[in-house]
């Protein structure tokens, strides 16, 4: 009796340890406790907003955000929030489970994205299905992008660029498209970083050549120079056929007039610029620009005092000696006689005459101040006479007439700037550079009123 007791035992070892193996094979999220099996479950209060299945089995401890498995599972299709068709048309007895992409708030980067819509067909010529929703779909999978959130552009080489603007694409779904090789490209740049934003959308966009801070000069003196955030070339043939395209995507800067517009097409070059705007001309006065058409140095001389605002007087004789002092009357010809700031100027011009020269020279011991020119002089050599004796501030150079910010071209001429003073109006800049139609609507613009003696 003592040994079949003893067998029992043993036996009813073995089997607890055998079930205790088993046990550790099971998933620990599906473990039973074996004690609840001989307990009557107590009735459990249901929350009113959680009514109790009738169906559903008391089972010690369930996670409280355990779902039920889903049978079936064919493909996953992932559709966007604005786009998608109704539920009833996605899910299908036995189609699987669907994956949506959550709906954001439109941010900052919505004006800028439907800018870059309107101008980009422009950028790459393309059918209209091109601009129409990413589909993706493989024998696994079908994958919808909403256009208005994730717009897809044609890229030069055939290819479609995704721009997630938001950066809110799932690395999924992000996955999912670069398996399609080269031909779909994702940027996730911000458009309120717009040249990042830019540099890494044409990148993807494949044209041939892409240049970055881009500037070009017309003529010498003047020298106009346009710049552009961008200078592309679409294809290896645009260089020779003139078809090349400038783009800022600057939003402080204003637009090109219509007239710079027209000239640059000659040269070669189309512009876009999407988000430029448009300034009326002449708003906020910077001074005046005065052009001397004089090719003499007298008649600069005189445009640069008119400019000035001096009286002048010519031919004037003026005496060196008079009766009351010495007995007789020696007067000398003055070319230009002037005065200004209680002191008064002779200007003459050395015509080779020694005896000329020493009397006029004599007249700076009766108190005036001479400037001799010579007829080789230009304005430069004729404004730092003028300047130097006059005492006024002004500096004959190469002057940029607005700063480089102020507009996405500037004009760089040779002449006399003189600072801002209330006689003046404001900066006045003196130069004999023929100015074109074009230079002058470009002054306008920028604040200037252009006179010529």
């Amino acid at each position: 009796m003592g040994i079949k007791r003893t067998t029992e035992t043993l036996m009813a070892l073995v089997l607890v340890m055998g079930l205790a193996a088993e046990a550790v094979a099971v998933d620990p999220r599906f473990a039973i406790d074996l004690k609840t099996l001989d307990q009557r479950p107590a009735a459990a209060e249901t929350p009113a907003h959680q009514p109790q299945r009738r169906d559903s089995a008391p089972i010690a401890s369930k996670p409280a955000t355990a779902q039920p498995a889903k049978k079936g599972v064919r493909h996953s299709r992932v559709a966007s929030h604005r786009n998608r068709p109704a539920r009833s048309q996605l899910v299908e007895k036995g189609t699987g489970q669907q994956l949506q992409m959550l709906s954001m708030t439109k941010g900052t980067e919505v004006g800028a994205l439907e800018v870059l819509k309107q101008f980009w067909p422009g950028m790459v010529p393309a059918k209209e299905t091109e601009y129409r929703p990413l589909e993706v779909s493989s024998p696994t999978f079908a994958l919808s992008l909403d256009a208005g959130r994730y717009p897809a552009l044609p890229a030069m080489d055939g290819g479609r660029i995704v721009v997630d603007a938001a950066g809110t694409m799932p690395s999924l779904v992000r996955t999912l498209l670069m398996e399609q090789g080269d031909k779909v490209r994702v940027v996730s740049e911000n458009p309120a970083n717009r040249r990042r934003f830019f540099s890494s959308l044409l990148k993807a966009a494949r044209f041939y050549s892409v240049e970055e801070d881009f500037s070009v000069g017309f003529g010498s003196d003047p020298q106009l120079t346009v710049t552009a955030d961008y200078k592309i070339e679409k294809a290896a043939d645009s260089l020779l056929k003139h078809e090349l395209l400038l783009l800022n995507v600057r939003d402080d800067l204003p637009a090109m007039p219509p007239a710079l517009g027209a000239f640059l097409r000659e040269e070669g070059f189309s512009v876009q610029e999407p988000f430029a705007q448009t300034v009326a001309g002449g708003s906020g006065r910077r001074g005046t620009v005065w052009q001397v058409t004089a090719k003499d140095s007298q008649g600069m001389a005189d445009g640069l005092l008119k400019a000035l605002n001096l009286p002048v007087d010519r031919d004037r004789n003026v005496e060196l000696f008079s009766y009351r002092e010495s007995g007789l009357v020696l007067t000398i010809k003055a070319d230009r006689y002037v005065e200004s700031g209680g002191e008064r100027f002779i200007i003459n011009t050395f015509t080779g005459d020694p005896v000329a020269y020493t009397l006029t020279r004599l007249l700076e011991t009766r108190g005036y101040r001479v400037v001799m020119l010579e007829a080789k002089d230009g304005l430069q050599q004729v404004s730092e006479k003028l300047m130097s004796r006059l005492r006024l501030p002004g500096s004959y150079a190469r002057h940029t007439l607005w700063a480089p910010g102020d507009a996405p071209y500037s004009l760089r001429v040779s002449g006399v700037m003189l600072p801002r003073s209330a006689q003046n109006g404001g900066t006045l800049f003196v130069t004999s550079r023929e100015l074109q139609p074009l230079h002058r609507e470009l002054l306008d613009l920028n604040g200037y009123r252009v006179l010529a003696d």
